[in-house]
């Protein structure tokens, strides 16, 4: 239960009042920020905590659904009463899925969860090929040339030549 210390002062003779107090005793306070740093298998997840006055514990919740099912270390944050930003890398994420993620913060006064945030891993890029023209032609011989994008991947790549349509000569 939060409780209220009087810090209050007065004096009578020149009618001054110095009025003050700390509340206490408020279950830290829990942002989920948007993440950030994305890839095809890892994120930086954000937040942000404000103890409020105690020690405070926090860590993260991921999952395919709002019903997580992972959650990363358990890090410590002193009793102070500003806000303070905190991250975790996460990776070994599968791309081009959907997550959801959010932050949880405990102290003895109470647990504060985030609210639900999402992103998506980047789909890798496939390799993209074109064949451009042949040149320099004989009876027995050509010269080929082509494009290739690799994409998100090493690549290997190589020519099919042979009477259309098959194809069959490597």
């Amino acid at each position: 239960n939060p409780s209220f210390q009087d810090n209050s002062a007065a004096t009578q003779g020149n009618d001054t009042y110095n009025l003050g107090g700390t509340i206490s005793g408020l279950a830290p306070a829990a942002t989920t920020l948007a993440a950030t740093n994305l890839t095809t298998d890892s994120i930086i997840l954000q937040a942000s905590v404000n103890p409020n006055g105690a020690p405070t514990t926090y860590y993260f919740e991921y999952g395919l659904t709002s019903t997580y099912g992972g959650f990363t270390g358990t890090n410590s944050l002193p009793g102070t009463n500003t806000d303070q930003a905190v991250s975790f890398t996460l990776s070994g994420l599968q791309a081009g899925t959907l997550y959801h993620f959010r932050v949880v913060a405990t102290s003895a006064n109470g647990t504060s969860p985030g609210a639900d945030a999402t992103f998506t891993t980047i789909s890798p890029q496939p390799p993209a090929a074109a064949t451009q023209f042949a040149a320099n032609i004989t009876a027995n011989q050509a010269t080929v040339t082509g494009i290739v994008t690799p994409g998100d991947a090493d690549v290997t790549y190589y020519f099919q030549y042979g009477a259309f349509p098959a194809l069959d000569q490597v």
